[in-house]
């Protein structure tokens, strides 16, 4: 197993460490998300540091692609790509493909029921550890646009993972939303956290005189689905969902108004032509 691009946070007494765990063996042609894929979350208690303690180990599927940290909440995306099978995907089976919907669960570890303590270095520590699913399909959250809006756009088919874990209570349970879509770039303010997915527009086929075409090209046009969900603490609430022209650089090419609640968000496309876009959208992420 191999941990990729750990990221740290330090609040008050509370180390934590997240990264992704990952191994290079074949998950198998029946899956369609590597469960292999982890997202690994410890949270050390550092009131010793020469006793360090760990207050949770937690686990989930998919890589880490966002995490933030308000106060003594842990807000962190996971996201879980599909691998769909060619024929499936492209081949007469493809109209059928959300039923299998219902095979996505996702599992988490995290503290609750007790199991036998375990000696470390000739200490005896006691630990907890329950095991359950995020969700199931009926749990996930559609927030994808109209099927008619859908049609003029593609778009990469994967699960978003939302853990928010509070750093501070190690018994309490760690809250999850599980989204349909993915993650590009995100901004989070004290109350709102705006995710954003790449939506992509195919443009006329394009090979130059005399060249044999082994796969069909298109230009592409870029577009950003821009999803708002509420936070309180480890409660949320979807708000709205809105599609701009262009993708955003990164993650400073967001912010929010504290006053009035107006979110900002820069794009650039480069194709039919290269330019760059600001715009301004209201609480319900209307375009003003």
């Amino acid at each position: 197993e191999t941990f990729a691009d750990p990221k740290l946070f330090l609040q008050g007494k509370k180390l934590v460490i997240l990264s992704t765990k990952y191994n290079n063996t074949d998950y198998g042609y029946r899956y369609w998300f590597n469960r292999q894929t982890k997202t690994v979350v410890v949270v050390y208690d550092i009131s010793d540091v020469k006793n360090l303690r760990i207050d949770r180990y937690y686990e989930t599927d998919g890589n880490v692609s966002e995490s933030r940290m308000i106060g003594k909440y842990l807000y962190i995306l996971s996201n879980s790509s599909f691998s769909f099978p060619y024929e499936v995907y492209y081949g007469p089976m493809a109209k059928g493909s959300v039923q299998t919907l219902d095979e996505a669960k996702f599992n988490t570890d995290f503290v609750g029921s007790t199991i036998q303590p375990q000696k470390i270095e000739g200490k005896l520590l006691s630990y907890n550890l329950t095991k359950k699913d995020n969700a199931t399909c009926s749990d996930i959250e559609y927030v994808l646009p109209d099927n008619e809006t859908m049609k003029k756009f593609d778009f990469t088919p994967s699960l978003v993972t939302l853990s928010i874990i509070d750093t501070e209570d190690a018994t309490k349970e760690t809250k999850t939303k599980v989204l349909f879509g993915d993650v590009n770039q995100i901004h989070m303010s004290l109350g709102n956290l705006y995710i954003t997915s790449n939506l992509s527009t195919s443009y006329d086929f394009r090979c130059g005189p005399g060249m044999f075409c082994a796969m069909p090209y298109y230009y592409q046009g870029q577009n950003t689905l821009i999803h708002k969900i509420a936070l309180k603490g480890d409660t949320t609430s979807y708000v709205a969902s809105t599609i701009i022209p262009g993708s955003p650089l990164n993650q400073y090419s967001m912010d929010e108004d504290s006053t009035t609640g107006n979110f900002r968000i820069v794009t650039s496309h480069f194709y039919p032509n290269q330019s760059s876009q600001l715009f301004v959208l209201d609480p319900k992420l209307q375009v003003l």
